[in-house]
């Protein structure tokens, strides 16, 4: 199993990720999943209709391609 630097993270306690920017965040049960903050819910992928419901403990925002 492969650690997870946290310290590329950010804490959603401390700041939410900024709008329609992809994103890869840490579930409370340590999944990292990838996905875009749009209208105060965290999204899946592009063409997904489906958001989280829970609120992830770090995100990072992904490099533009």
């Amino acid at each position: 199993m492969n650690a997870i630097n946290i310290r590329k993270y950010t804490q959603t306690a401390h700041e939410l990720p900024p709008k329609d920017v992809p994103i890869e965040w840490i579930s409370p049960g340590g999944s990292v999943v990838r996905g875009k903050f749009a209208g105060g819910a965290v999204w899946f992928p592009e063409g997904s209709s489906m958001y989280v419901y829970y609120t992830p403990v770090f995100w990072r925002a992904l490099p533009s391609r």
